[in-house]
């Protein structure tokens, strides 16, 4: 039984260093007052990219582009995803910088 144990225990202590790099959190605990903003792409590190379409998410607004886009696009996703101005994702364009130095055309992300 204590060998039982021991492993759990290895295994969380693993689990705690591999999760600093994860983005989300435990379902488990209290929402966040204020929500993370959260980048989306179709690219990783295992895989290549074969359509660059990158861009962050926030409640019900998503910020994002494409290789064939010349800037941003603000999409509202309540209700259905419709684009609206980019002014309403203006703080969205602003966190982008954190994750995205560039714009999926190859733009700087300024």
């Amino acid at each position: 039984m204590a060998a039982i144990q021991v492993h759990v225990t290895r295994q969380h202590h693993h689990a705690g260093i591999r999760r600093s790099k994860l983005m989300g959190r435990s379902l488990l605990r209290p929402a966040p007052a204020q929500p993370a903003v959260m980048p989306i792409t179709n690219c990783s590190e295992m895989w290549q990219c074969p359509l660059n379409a990158w861009g962050v998410l926030l409640g019900d607004r998503k910020l994002t582009a494409q290789a064939w886009d010349g800037a941003w696009r603000c999409m509202l996703l309540s209700g259905g995803e419709r684009e609206v101005d980019l002014a309403q994702c203006g703080d969205l364009v602003s966190a982008s910088r954190r994750y995205f130095p560039k714009r999926p055309n190859g733009a700087p992300n300024d």
